[in-house]
């Protein structure tokens, strides 16, 4: 299946609809964080890999367990200040979602979903080390 903007209708909060051809030529990964999360210090490595310049990072706040009880304004805010993230951080979303919908509910944080550099879905993992292995 490939990742189809239109149906998804992801918004980033920093950079507007994410669309198919701003994603196209790289491997893309989407993922679930909650801002309020225990583990949030993994976001350092999401930075890194982006920083590298061959991945596309898209992170989809998603309130799983509780974690993200904020509005957009707030996890933006948190995300960017307080962690330097320069990746897009879309509005928040919930588990129904169409794009989990396809792709499967995420089961924890940092659930990833990895694209190929023509938008094809290739895996599910929680694994960061799986990203670099595509």
């Amino acid at each position: 299946m490939l990742y189809d903007h239109r149906k998804y209708q992801l918004n980033s909060l920093r950079t507007g609809f994410i669309t198919n051809n701003r994603l196209y030529n790289k491997i893309s990964i989407f993922f679930n964080c909650a801002s309020q999360s225990v583990d949030i210090d993994k976001i350092q490595e999401y930075n890194r890999l982006f920083e590298t310049g061959l991945y596309n990072l898209v992170l989809l706040p998603l309130n799983l367990n509780g974690c993200e009880s904020g509005d957009n304004y707030d996890i933006y805010q948190y995300y960017e200040n307080n962690l330097g993230v320069k990746f897009s951080v879309c509005e928040k979303i919930v588990t129904d979602h169409a794009f989990f919908k396809d792709f499967t509910e995420p089961t924890e944080n940092f659930t990833n979903y990895i694209f190929d550099k023509k938008l094809k879905f290739i895996k599910k993992t929680n694994n960061l080390k799986e990203i670099t292995d595509v």
